[in-house]
């Protein structure tokens, strides 16, 4: 089968200084949405980006966007997510002329489906898809539409503003999200 689909990426960074150099307010605010067309569901787990930044394609999950939770956890065609964190350097020290600091994040992530993928034809997965999205109480909300929150904390380990050696440890709100009730990340850029 042949597909054919147009996506919208957005994705915003910034960063707030709040004291100095030493406490920075950071965000960021994302969302990934099908504009057209129909996109194959092994594609909806990929995050698209413009510029290849990672060798491994990531989605939604993972160590990258909502940590704590499964990567690739959201399969849909459309979502949105957010980070926020407050990024604290405690102290700085040189070895050499190469000067150092280590510093800790805490954060708060989220993501959720803002268009799910409906499969067109359920003789081929042999499920009966709408009864298994549907809910029944007016109030409740469909298990798709639910948020996604994540929370933790990362020490950082920075040489000379551009090198840093950073461990995350995560944890998802919902058991749903991971089975596992604590991640960790351990990322050098």
């Amino acid at each position: 089968k042949e597909y054919n689909h147009l996506k919208l990426n957005f994705n915003f960074r910034n960063y707030i200084p709040i004291w100095r150099d030493r406490i920075t307010f950071a965000y960021q605010l994302g969302t990934q949405l099908t504009l057209a067309g129909e996109t194959p569901y092994y594609l909806n787990t990929h995050l698209n980006q413009l510029y290849l930044h990672r060798v491994i394609y990531e989605g939604l999950g993972g160590g990258n966007s909502v940590r704590g939770m499964l990567r690739n956890r959201i399969l849909a065609d459309g979502f949105v997510y957010a980070n926020v964190e407050l990024r604290l350097k405690l102290f700085s020290f040189h070895i050499g002329k190469e000067l150092f600091y280590v510093g800790i994040n805490p954060f708060l992530d989220y993501g959720q489906i803002a268009q799910r993928h409906l499969v067109k034809d359920a003789q081929l997965t042999g499920l009966d898809v709408e009864h298994n999205l549907d809910f029944t109480e007016e109030n409740d909300i469909a298990p798709w539409q639910k948020p996604h929150f994540t929370a933790g904390c990362g020490v950082k380990v920075v040489m000379n503003d551009n090198f840093a050696l950073s461990v995350d440890w995560a944890r998802p709100f919902d058991s749903q999200d991971n089975s596992k009730p604590n991640s960790f990340y351990l990322k050098i850029g």
